[in-house]
């Protein structure tokens, strides 16, 4: 039991979803891997925010990302993700595409007014929610 991550007290402590992340990991019979997210989303309470700033994944060798919904808790990470070398899909519904948009930017302004507000880095900027937004491919 010496293997335990941050990930698992997080399970262990919280029965809520926050930072909806789900790595799906698909092994073809021909030995091709692909690698797909189910949602990226935000950590919002407090007690877990620090989780926002990294992965348990290599954040370029994931292929494609499905999203379920426009909450911040299932896509508020998606620009640090872009940030950090993810270049392939976002699939969306077209709604949630067009909500995305709207939910980013807010997100991103109120990143920078705490990030300056507690002297700490932003974890993501206007052009990488621009950048991010470039990736979406929605559909009915």
């Amino acid at each position: 039991m010496g293997n335990k991550t941050l990930y698992d007290d997080l399970i262990a402590l919280h029965e809520e979803v926050t930072g909806s992340c789900i790595l799906n990991v698909f092994k073809f019979p021909d030995s091709t891997t692909k690698k797909i997210l189910v949602d990226c989303g935000m950590f919002q309470e407090e007690p877990y925010y620090g989780f926002n700033n990294t992965f348990p994944f290599k954040e370029g060798n994931i292929d494609a990302v499905f999203v379920t919904h426009a909450h911040i808790d299932h896509i508020g990470r998606l620009p640090l993700l872009v940030k950090k070398g993810f270049r392939g899909k976002i699939y969306t519904s077209i709604d949630t595409g067009k909500l995305m948009k709207t939910a980013l930017f807010d997100s991103c302004k109120i990143l920078t007014k705490r990030a300056k507000l507690l002297g700490e880095p932003i974890l993501y900027d206007e052009l990488d929610v621009q950048h991010t937004l470039s990736l979406i491919e929605s559909h009915p």
